[in-house]
């Protein structure tokens, strides 16, 4: 008999369509909240990993992003979908973004780095919530909020 491991909740709109075009706030933080960011050059590797993103993804346009400790937070803008931007899903860019660090930390030295299994999203409703989102990840470096 196979034992019954417990459903973690998700945290995911029913029904929504996640490759829609629109605005999304993600946060996504280290395994066990490790302070790998603290290191200058895991940081770097964070950063133009982010600033290359839409050149491996051309349907995404970045706008506000935040290097914390332990957790990253961003929002992220989904294009058209055409034939010379095909679907991608919101959930495949954050595959892609948290893989590509891990890949190139752990070759850098650091085997043990890892991201937590999860993320936080957000669908960004409108305008006010938008500038509401961007305040919060202006303002995050000066406040004690820890990973949601």
């Amino acid at each position: 008999m196979t034992p019954e491991f417990p459903r973690r909740k998700s945290l995911r709109l029913p029904g929504y369509d996640y490759g829609s075009e629109g605005a999304y706030f993600v946060t996504v933080c280290t395994k066990d909240h490790v302070p790998w960011f603290r290191d200058k050059n895991i940081a770097e590797i964070l950063e133009e990993t982010w600033e290359r993103l839409p050149d491996r993804i051309p349907r995404i346009r970045r706008d506000a992003f935040v290097v914390m400790p332990d957790h990253i937070h961003f929002v992220l803008w989904m294009g058209d979908n055409t034939s010379t931007n095909p679907t991608v899903s919101l959930g495949e860019v954050v595959r892609h973004l948290k893989a590509v660090v891990a890949r190139r930390v752990r070759v850098a030295g650091n085997p043990d780095f890892a991201w937590q299994r999860n993320y936080y999203e957000h669908v960004v409703r409108d305008e006010h919530d938008l500038l509401r989102i961007r305040e919060y990840i202006r303002l995050n470096p000066e406040g004690p909020w820890g990973c949601l």
